[in-house]
């Protein structure tokens, strides 16, 4: 049996499915109120397609999009891809069999080609094993290394982390920096400014900067189901970060801070504070993610280990439903954009590239 739920208008049956998996697989990026945040086109969905079998599910999250232009070009055919929402996502199942996942990804697909899906990129959940939920169709792939901090070894966190981790705690508490919980309710927008600040600094792509719908969305979020931590010096902000909850693990989400008033260690004083008061409320890990690019030495990866005490895989997968229209997609992309061809000629979905 399958059944393709909507983020809003089956909240309710979209939960009381994941309350069929373990409490680990009900993690906060499987949610409809998280998964909903990342529609950032009119005719964009947020869905959750299942496939039962007796006792056995099998359930995955993704936003459906149409693909009606690249750029200003009106394509004449209607097509759709899949992504996941950014993050981490994946295929759930509560259980391992050949034959089932077998008949799950068979189902799926056959949905796809019902609904003129092109192709599809996933971002797999690094503390799940997300890659015996799929079959061999897909092309999956490890992408970067992640880092976690195992909370129950916290008691002891002086000898936890390195003593160049424990010095720049110590600097930053020198300094009179204090981290406190803020209610998001009130101060999302002060977070908003450290965080558009930070993406200026950084040069990051316009995707991080999000929709004013998506910080609207995300604030809610982080009220019901996270917490916004602030360091200050004085009454003044000078780093702020975002935490989610989900069942059993909290995620570092987004943060930011500003360039002019930076404090040695505050971002580890930030971190440690969070994963303190998660430890009390009962958390077993906190997710840090990983760094900005692929590369082992990558500077923010660095800095997330010095952090963490665990380090996961994180894998994507690929898989083109339609091959055809795929390269017909691509060709368009590649002649009107042939300057943006070098950096984005590898990613499955190329073609949502534009200027």
């Amino acid at each position: 049996m399958t059944e393709v739920l909507d983020a809003f208008d089956d909240i309710a049956r979209w939960h009381t499915v994941l309350h069929k998996f373990p409490a680990q697989c009900r993690d906060i990026y499987f949610s409809p109120e998280y998964v909903r945040l990342h529609l950032f086109e009119p005719r964009d969905r947020a869905l959750l397609f299942t496939y039962q079998e007796g006792q056995h599910v099998w359930a995955y999250p993704f936003i459906l999009r149409p693909i009606e232009r690249i750029g200003e070009i009106l394509l004449k055919d209607q097509w759709f891809d899949i992504e996941s929402a950014y993050g981490y996502g994946g295929p759930l199942s509560t259980t391992d069999i050949p034959d089932f996942i077998e008949k799950a990804n068979f189902a799926f697909a056959s949905w796809g080609a019902e609904q003129r899906v092109v192709a599809e990129f996933i971002r797999l959940h690094p503390l799940l094993p997300g890659r015996k939920w799929l079959t061999d169709c897909w092309e999956v792939t490890c992408d970067r290394e992640t880092v976690s901090l195992d909370l129950a070894r916290l008691d002891a966190h002086k000898l936890l982390f390195s003593s160049k981790t424990r010095n720049k705690l110590r600097r930053a508490e020198r300094a009179g920096v204090s981290v406190a919980a803020y209610p998001a309710s009130t101060t999302f927008d002060q977070f908003l400014q450290l965080y558009r600040c930070t993406m200026q600094r950084l040069g990051a792509d316009d995707y991080y900067y999000f929709s004013e719908n998506y910080f609207l969305g995300l604030s809610q979020l982080i009220q019901d189901n996270g917490w916004l931590y602030a360091a200050t010096l004085g009454d003044e902000w000078i780093s702020a970060a975002l935490f989610l909850k989900g069942q059993t693990w909290m995620h570092y989400h987004l943060s930011g801070s500003d360039p002019g008033r930076r404090v040695p260690g505050t971002t580890n004083l930030v971190l440690l504070t969070a994963a303190q008061v998660g430890r009390r409320e009962g958390f077993e890990r906190l997710h840090l993610g990983g760094g900005r690019t692929t590369e082992t030495d990558d500077s923010l990866l660095q800095f997330k280990r010095s952090m963490g005490t665990d380090t996961h895989p994180f894998y994507i997968a690929k898989r083109v439903h339609n091959a055809e229209a795929h390269a017909q997609l691509c060709d368009i992309w590649a002649k009107r954009y042939p300057n943006l061809v070098t950096k984005y000629e590898t990613r499955m979905l190329c073609y949502r590239h534009t200027l």
